[in-house]
């Protein structure tokens, strides 16, 4: 470690020396600032589009939810229409069996 600069014993190129390492340092430390701001701001947009993305896929999820709902109730309309097209089948199939049994039977 450095020995601690010490200001009142320091010659003319001790201070020039000085001046430099702290404004180096001080450059440093400002380009790394700007770099955590460009970083920050970059963040900042990869939040917002992940934000919208989010919300977007909630919008779908809603969609498809209310998409669902409707599917199942239509898939709950035609099993029951094709339950009643069956039994209204079956009794035409046994009226029909009935009426060419007894008409046979007669003959």
């Amino acid at each position: 470690m450095a020995p601690k600069f010490n200001i009142e014993t320091a010659d003319a190129a001790a201070l020039k020396d000085r001046i430099k390492q702290l404004t180096s340092a001080v450059v440093k430390q400002k380009d790394a600032i700007e770099k955590m701001r460009g970083s920050e701001h970059k963040l900042a947009g990869e939040k917002e589009k992940l934000e919208r993305q989010v919300a977007n896929l909630g919008e779908e999820g809603e969609v498809a939810r209310t998409m669902r709902s409707e599917l199942q109730g239509e898939v709950a309309r035609l099993h029951s229409a094709l339950s009643l097209q069956t039994s209204e089948n079956e009794m035409l199939r046994a009226e029909a069996e009935a009426g060419t049994g007894g008409e046979g039977g007669g003959a």
